[in-house]
């Protein structure tokens, strides 16, 4: 499968160590040169591909429907996002429990940004 972007080659296992690898690669590829942190870059993908799950709504869909059936992290979108109140947490969801879509589509949001980054995505 190709980027619909650039045409970069998209792996098409999910979890496959190629696709995780291509997606690291590409974020480090952007932080560098961004001059950001790798993991404020990582986070930010994830965020994009899956909307983080604020705080109220964790504790409300819990209270509900039961905990969630996959793993994640606690962030507080204000060191990712400065816009952001400092404080407001958001539940968000581990790359290890993505879908095959998820996966890709997180390759998709990475390498459209380095692009727009002036990266070539080709040489990575």
């Amino acid at each position: 499968m190709q980027c619909p972007n650039c045409g970069a080659l998209i792996i098409d296992a999910p979890h496959s160590r190629e696709s995780q690898n291509l997606l690291h690669t590409i974020i480090r590829a952007i932080a560098s040169e961004q001059g950001e942190d790798v993991e404020r870059v990582k986070l930010r993908v994830k965020i994009e591909v899956l909307q983080p799950i604020l705080y109220d709504t964790f504790v409300a869909g819990v209270e509900e429907n039961g905990p969630p059936k996959y793993r994640g992290a606690w962030v507080d979108l204000h060191d990712v996002y400065e816009q952001y109140v400092e404080g407001t947490y958001a539940f968000v969801k581990s790359e290890a429990d993505y879908t095959k879509r998820q996966d890709t589509e997180a390759i998709e949001v990475a390498i459209r940004w380095a692009v727009e980054c002036g990266i070539d995505v080709e040489r990575l």
